[in-house]
């Protein structure tokens, strides 16, 4: 496993130091359901043409990939102090999505199959609000892991040895990860 710090600067100009961890794993050996009904609960479920049940199962997404290298990116909260608590873990999450999105996108432009974490943004609205079957930009869409039938939770703790942590009601996360996978 490979660990490293990136200083992140936002728009603002604020300075953030984000931990970034890599593992190398067998595609045989991420955690994965055929069927996931963990998504059905979700917003994006049929609203995304990255969700389910329009996303395709991890194993025949990688296709003929041995091996997928595993991201995380985690910062911690307590670098967002300057931000009401309820906000804290949406803006982290926000801006390490959007920074794990970019690797993802230079590894596929690489030409490597990609996954990353939630749902796909690389449109403001998806083609399927407007009724269309097809996504207007496959070359951009990024599949979750999540619903192409990856335990997100399993795999954190497989890779990295790391549980994940959730914000919510009356629990405050100390880190917020987002976790990608590039299929080699």
């Amino acid at each position: 496993m490979d660990v490293c710090i990136i200083e992140h600067r936002d728009a603002s100009g604020a300075e953030y130091l984000v931990e970034r961890l890599e593992s190398v794993m067998d595609v045989s050996d991420i955690p994965c359901e055929k069927v996931n009904i963990g998504c059905e609960a979700c917003d994006n479920y049929g609203r995304n043409l990255a969700c389910p049940p329009h996303s395709p199962f991890v194993i025949d997404y990688a296709g003929g990939a041995r091996s997928a290298r595993v991201i995380c990116l985690r910062v911690p909260l307590e670098q967002f102090h300057g931000i009401v608590m309820e906000e804290r873990y949406r803006t982290a999450y926000r801006m390490i999505k959007a920074m794990l999105n970019d690797e993802l996108i230079s590894w596929r432009e690489k030409g490597f199959l990609v996954a990353g974490s939630g749902p796909c943004r690389a449109c403001l609205e998806c083609a399927i609000e407007k009724g269309e079957g097809e996504c207007r930009f496959p070359d951009k869409r990024v599949y979750s892991l999540e619903a192409m039938g990856v335990s997100v939770v399993l795999l954190t703790e497989r890779a990295f040895g790391l549980s994940l942590e959730w914000s919510g009601n009356e629990n405050a996360a100390d880190f917020v990860s987002a976790i990608g996978a590039v299929f080699i």
